[in-house]
């Protein structure tokens, strides 16, 4: 099963045993200084692991925190159910410090059409006896809002008694409504998970204000934090507007900047006002088209369309083409062809001509559908064009009739051929056709072709190829902080990098389009 980035480099550990089995911790790959100064024992608490079983349509996609306890925040997100019913994370380091206090935001996936809530219970162990002692609470996350977003902010104390180094916040999930439940008790159509988290010493007051982002999907897109922090954790003075930015990959529509229960924004950049820490993550869906009624445009402002025929016989799920150069299987260069794509070949517009009627225009070559009024005979294209009606073809599958010259007896038809020709009849199949709007993410002159970059690290060195001169790299965390920033003066960069783990590496040309590859050593 595909897992996106987070999921597939998550270290979970997922265990199968009942109640009377046990689980160790296990030790960080990569664990930071910071963290080893905290190992105030040489053991770590062993806690029981309940039996349960999962449920694949209510489960936790995304589980951050946030505030003034945080050093380094919870950060886990994924695109598809886990595979067992519990899950032990551990991916980044999730540190906090003692006596202060956080919020832990989750967020529930909810693919059932029945799923309208979750329920939360939460636990810690701040004494790492390997006893949940403390009992957070429960939580109902709500059903999904009209902004799409199914979260809530759970506020977590950590007590000044709590010992130092390394434990758990649990957390149930289920979608059943129960009367209590314990953090040992078997959980039935749900999962458990168990989030490690580091514990500091008090420093005092914070220095500054925290903020970090993260994607919900990495596969989909990047977050990156543009305004440069004066610190090495992402910390802000309070006041201070920084500025986010969330960069989509090709085909893909971002959605809105989201801090877990609401949209704070639908700006792929993003300037706040730093009052309070701040965790926000960037959303993205896959762009779309839609079914939609035809309408003229300009070229100044076009509207492009993929018109499929509404035939059902051997022509079915073909989309009117053109292209000077005729492909293998076809015998003209205007015609139905099938699989559609984003390609310009397949779009059209439909331009304003007299007496209600329109222009086909096509995208790639600015050339308009001529026809003479000959019947079954394959048309072409021109710069001049024909004029046609767009009408409703009164059948019941929806599809539109296109009219030569208004005429009803001229119905543009996807020929036996596959080319296009003028016929009477086939009113709402072979003359019907379907109108779907392509959004300006799907349009091939705004797809990035991001592996024209070779971009990646090897043996403690960041190389990049193929990037224009004058552009910039930078190298960015899965938690938007900038790691590295460099201009690129040749088609060949080298420049030591030692860091180890997973990055963003973000292309800003020096027209600030951006583009991004994931790398890591």
């Amino acid at each position: 099963m595909k897992r996106n980035l987070h999921a597939s480099l998550t270290f979970m550990f997922l265990y199968l045993f009942c109640n009377n089995a046990t689980a160790q911790l296990k030790p960080y790959e990569q664990i930071g200084s910071k963290i080893l100064q905290n190992h105030q024992s040489a053991s770590n608490p062993v806690y029981q692991v309940p039996c349960g079983s999962s449920n694949p349509v209510c489960y936790l996609n995304m589980a951050f925190a946030t505030g003034l306890s945080v050093v380094q925040p919870l950060s886990y997100f994924i695109t598809e159910s886990p595979a067992s019913y519990y899950i032990n994370y551990s991916l980044q380091p999730f540190v906090c410090e003692r006596g202060k206090s956080m919020k832990v935001v989750l967020s529930a996936n909810k693919t059932g059409a029945t799923t309208t809530e979750a329920y939360a219970y939460a636990f810690a162990d701040w004494n790492r006896d390997g006893i949940f002692e403390t009992n957070i609470g429960k939580y109902t996350i709500p059903g999904l809002n009209t902004e799409g977003i199914s979260g809530v902010n759970i506020p977590v104390d950590i007590p000044a008694s709590a010992s130092l180094g390394k434990t758990r916040l649990r957390i149930y999930l289920t979608n059943k409504v129960l009367t209590t439940v314990n953090s040992t008790d078997q959980v039935s159509g749900g999962y458990i998970y168990d989030f490690v988290c580091f514990i500091n010493e008090n420093t005092g007051a914070n220095n500054g204000v925290a903020v970090h982002v993260s994607s919900a999907n990495v596969n989909w897109g990047s977050a990156i934090i543009q305004t440069s922090s004066p610190t090495s954790n992402n910390r802000y003075a309070s006041g201070s507007a920084v500025t986010v930015r969330a960069v989509k990959a090709s085909q893909v529509k971002f959605t809105g900047w989201s801090n877990g229960t609401q949209i704070v924004s639908t700006q792929e950049e993003y300037t706040f006002t730093a009052t309070e820490p701040t965790y926000l993550v960037a959303l993205f869906e896959k762009a779309t088209v839609s079914l939609e009624a035809p309408q003229t445009s300009t070229t100044e402002n076009p509207v492009w369309y993929q018109i499929k025929n509404a035939q059902t016989d051997a022509r079915l799920n073909r989309f009117l083409a053109y292209e000077p150069i005729i492909p293998a299987g076809y015998i003209t260069q205007l015609r139905i062809e099938k699989p559609e794509d984003f390609t310009d070949r397949f779009l059209w517009r439909l331009e304003a001509g007299t007496n209600n009627q329109v222009k086909l225009v096509n995208k790639g070559t600015n050339k308009r559908i001529i026809a003479d009024g000959t019947l079954s005979t394959a048309l072409n294209v021109d710069d001049t064009g024909s004029e046609f009606q767009v009408v409703s073809s009164g059948a019941a599958n929806g599809s539109y009739s296109i009219k030569w010259n208004s005429m009803n007896d001229k119905l543009l038809n996807g020929g036996l051929s596959y080319n296009v020709v003028l016929f009477n009849g086939g009113v709402g199949t072979g003359s019907g056709w379907y109108f779907y709007r392509v959004p300006p993410d799907l349009l091939s002159s705004n797809i990035k072709i991001e592996n024209t970059y070779k971009i990646y690290l090897s043996n403690g060195f960041l190389h990049a190829e193929n990037v224009r001169p004058g552009s910039n790299v930078i190298v960015y965390n899965l938690l938007g902080s900038e790691m590295m920033r460099v201009n690129v003066q040749s088609n060949h960069l080298s420049e030591p990098f030692e860091a180890k783990g997973v990055f963003v590496a973000v292309v800003r040309t020096a027209e600030a389009k951006y583009s991004t590859v994931k790398i890591m050593q």
